[in-house]
């Protein structure tokens, strides 16, 4: 093995003396410009995002989001990292729909610290539904002018299996008494690039650290007419659920686990 491993360093070594000194600085130079655009390129596909909210007026200007607080007297835990860029007021957190508040609560992000920093930080607070509702906006409201920044805002009802699982889907899932659960299984494992493939180990640690991963299904129905822009475009892996929260479900539904 040793002198085969010899060999094959002696054939390159004699390859790249062939080569003048010009031309292997500009074979060095291609070959970096080429790792270092490829690095680029990962970066720019896997780096993290957040959001940034300024000062509104009304509750409308907010995302519709479907089927919350389905359940009257239900608690929800509200989470999300944020950062009072330009602000100083408090921030109110309300489920609304047709101008009614079904559940509200307050808090006020921290300024900057004793060196000016403007730090993020997680804020957590619990909602209780008053009244159920479907389709209801989920509303984070400013009360005064300024900028807050945010990310990875989550909602989850208080009890959700395992912290993540709704209760009423997870106990008909278990009545059914499966042998075992595959996942993650399809199309979503080879994805439709290498670099968009499922890869378990950035499914796990916190969920707030998981890098989002575009859907394959992101692709389809594009084309020209539509500007590569279809009703799909937004399909997106979180990874909030991953193989850690894939193995709790096992564990809760006592079937045999069959990782992909």
């Amino acid at each position: 093995m040793a002198d085969k491993a010899k060999e094959l360093l002696e054939k390159v070594l004699e390859w790249w003396n062939k080569f003048s000194t010009k031309q292997k600085t500009f074979i060095i130079s291609a070959g970096a410009g080429v790792i270092i655009a490829l690095g680029l390129l990962v970066t720019i596909l896997t780096r993290p995002q957040y959001i940034i909210l300024l000062n509104c007026e009304t509750t409308k200007e907010a995302s519709e989001v479907k089927d919350l607080l389905e359940t009257e007297g239900l608690d929800y835990k509200v989470s999300f990292y944020a950062r009072a860029a330009e602000y100083q007021g408090d921030l109110k957190v309300l489920i609304t729909k047709d101008d009614k508040v079904f559940a509200s609560g307050q808090l006020k992000p921290e300024g900057p610290d004793e060196y000016g920093w403007r730090r993020w930080k997680k804020y957590e607070l619990i909602l209780q539904a008053e009244e159920e509702v479907c389709g209801g906006q989920f509303v984070l409201l400013l009360g005064q002018t300024g900028t807050v920044e945010f990310d990875f805002i989550s909602m989850m009802p208080q009890d959700a299996v395992c912290g993540v699982f709704r209760k009423d889907l997870a106990e008909m899932l278990k009545a059914l008494k499966p042998g075992f659960l595959r996942f993650p299984g399809g199309c979503i494992v080879e994805g439709a690039t290498l670099l968009n493939r499922y890869q378990y180990k950035k499914t796990l640690g916190p969920l707030e650290g998981r890098t989002h991963n575009w859907n394959r299904w992101t692709l389809h129905g594009n084309d020209e007419n539509n500007g590569y822009h279809s009703r799909y475009a937004h399909y997106g892996q979180t990874y909030g659920i991953g193989f850690y929260e894939y193995f709790l479900l096992c564990e809760y539904l006592e079937a045999e686990p069959l990782p992909v």
